[in-house]
C-alpha cells in the first residue's frame, strides 16, 4: 500500500496524486504522439503517401469535404461501429474513395438537423 513517511495514503489522496501526475505528463505525451504520427507518415512508402494525397485531392476537386467514420464517431461521441451501422442503414450517407469509406460533411449536417 502506498504511504507517505510510513503513513498509509487514503484512496482520495492516491487519486489526487495520480491526477497531478497525469496533468504533468499529458503535454509531453501529446507531443510524443504527434511526433510518432509524423514519423509514421514519413516512413510510409511514397506510393501509399501519394495515393492518400491523390484521394484527398480528388475529394477536394469535387467540392466534397469528408470525414472518416472514426472522425465522425469521435465528434459525435459514439462508437465507430454505430457510425458504420448508420451508414449501412442509410441514416448517414457515405462515399467510397479508393478503398476507404468517407462521410460527406453535408450528410453529417443533414443528420444533425443543421440543414434540410
Amino acid at each position: 500500500m502506498p504511504s507517505r513517511d510510513g503513513i498509509p495514503l487514503s484512496d482520495a489522496e492516491i487519486e489526487r496524486l495520480a491526477a497531478k501526475v497525469v496533468a504533468h505528463l499529458r503535454p509531453m505525451l501529446e507531443r510524443e504522439i504527434r511526433r510518432v504520427a509524423q514519423d509514421t507518415w514519413t516512413l510510409l512508402p511514397a506510393k501509399i503517401r501519394n495515393r492518400v494525397q491523390a484521394e484527398q485531392a480528388d475529394a477536394a476537386e469535387f467540392g466534397m469535404e469528408t470525414m472518416t467514420p472514426a472522425e465522425v464517431a469521435n465528434r459525435l461521441k459514439i462508437s465507430r461501429w454505430t457510425v458504420y451501422r448508420m451508414m449501412r442503414d442509410g441514416e448517414l450517407g457515405s462515399v467510397k474513395i479508393g478503398k476507404t469509406l468517407r462521410v460527406p460533411l453535408k450528410d453529417l449536417r443533414r443528420l444533425l438537423g443543421l440543414i434540410s
